[in-house]
């Protein structure tokens, strides 16, 4: 992180990115910094003519996208609010929609040309220009604020085609330490899902304890993700290892699972042996095979104390012995 911005006390804004529209106006996207110094979200202030069938609507509005480049937020301009046909001002209804249109990625907008959403054999009367001009296009009522077709257009291009890929590529060209925890801590559901479905990513083992965490958070499909991600270096730590029994037993069945496969992947400790012997009885019989097949991957581990603690538990008298308790036995011979 930069030094200098460590003396800033509060949110502080540092322009990264210079792009002309497709108007062929030139914005400043701005990377703000939090209380902390550290990234906290992009924004950018638009100011552009918005212009079809003579019909002109400028727009003076404060953009803002997240880390990932993922639409944020909007704010109007005090005294310049967003206005729809024949300068009609937006209602709070038509700010979410629009707010929903430009959290959408994969809008039918990106297929289309701005005279396409122009229904130009329905036309409607405009008293800014004293005249007629097309509606919009049925293809796109649902993708569209009514009155506002431009505006949405404009809009989308550059918030998900011009500019998101700049501002994720920035992102990852300042991601270190500080920034990624901040990412985790923020517990966003796509900063995660980013954080652990990157490629080749080398974590330090300060990012891998953090994403360790998740696994035993109420996210079972961020859990099952984190248990990999996390590395045999979470695993095999002293924190988890001590309480490992109690961590499994309390963590959701997708968990549990993902948790089994990846020690299917690793070697593992005499301590984990010992917390999988314990485990047994209270695990249904899919688990128990794969906790027999861990056994099976580590047998050279098996010492006189942990044979003698598999026996009592498979010979309990509860307990279900099928034929593989029995094989599991014969390769740790014991009798």
């Amino acid at each position: 992180m930069d030094g200098n911005l460590l003396f800033f006390s509060q949110n502080f804004k540092k322009p990264v990115i210079e792009y002309t529209t497709d108007q062929s106006v030139t914005i400043i996207v701005e990377l703000v910094y939090s209380q902390n110094s550290v990234p906290e979200y992009y924004t950018t202030r638009l100011k552009s003519p918005i212009c079809m069938d003579d019909l002109c609507n400028p727009i003076d509005i404060e953009i803002e996208w997240d880390l990932l480049g993922n639409f944020r937020n909007y704010n109007e301009v005090p005294g310049d609010p967003i206005t729809k046909f024949d300068h009609q001002l937006f209602t709070e209804e038509d700010h979410q929609q629009l707010k929903s249109i430009l959290s959408d990625k994969a809008s039918l907008l990106q297929d289309y040309k701005i005279e396409d959403l122009v229904d130009t054999t329905d036309l409607i009367y405009s008293e800014e220009i004293d005249g007629m001009t097309g509606a919009t296009s049925k293809t796109f009522a649902e993708e569209v604020v009514g009155g506002a077709i431009y505006t949405c257009y404009v809009l989308w291009y550059v918030v998900n085609e011009e500019l998101d890929d700049q501002i994720l590529k920035y992102t990852q060209s300042i991601m270190d330490d500080e920034l990624l925890s901040a990412m985790i801590e923020s517990r966003k559901i796509d900063y995660l899902n980013y954080i652990l479905e990157r490629k080749d990513a080398q974590y330090s083992m300060k990012i891998r304890n953090s994403i360790g965490e998740l696994v035993w958070e109420d996210d079972p499909i961020i859990g099952s993700k984190a248990v990999s991600v996390a590395g045999e270096g979470y695993w095999l730590s002293d924190v988890v290892s001590d309480h490992f029994s109690e961590l499994f037993v309390g963590a959701q069945n997708a968990i549990q699972n993902a948790i089994l496969s990846q020690f299917l992947r690793m070697k593992v400790t005499k301590e984990y042996l010992d917390s999988y012997i314990h485990l047994l009885p209270k695990v249904d019989g899919r688990k128990r095979k794969a906790i027999y097949k861990i056994f099976e991957s580590n047998l050279e581990l098996f010492d006189d104390s942990l044979k003698e603690r598999l026996k009592e538990e498979i010979k309990a008298e509860n307990y279900p012995t099928t034929i593989e308790e029995y094989k599991l036995l014969s390769q740790l011979d014991i009798k």
